[in-house]
């Protein structure tokens, strides 16, 4: 499983997203790909999985298929992504 999480760095989100990421990591062992929202590959994984909020934590199989996603300002529970990231 992969886990990506496409936000602006440079924004109002930027902190509790990455302070999201940095517990998944430390609690779940869980590491997360963060992807720039305005750049290109963003945008086309965003296409790609019909993801347009951003932030947006995706899980994602190893071939690419989306498992699941959140997308918006409120970040779901850390224990809700840990399930679908462990498959």
């Amino acid at each position: 499983m992969r886990s990506v999480v496409i936000y602006r760095p440079e924004s109002e989100q930027a902190r509790s997203v990455e302070t999201f990421v940095r517990d998944m990591e430390h609690q779940e062992n869980i590491t997360f790909e963060l992807i720039d929202v305005d750049t290109p590959r963003a945008m086309d994984m965003m296409r790609l999985y019909d993801v347009m909020p951003h932030p947006a934590i995706l899980v994602l199989r190893d071939d690419g298929q989306l498992v699941q996603y959140w997308a918006n300002d409120k970040l779901p529970l850390i224990q809700e992504v840990a399930a679908f990231a462990r498959g």
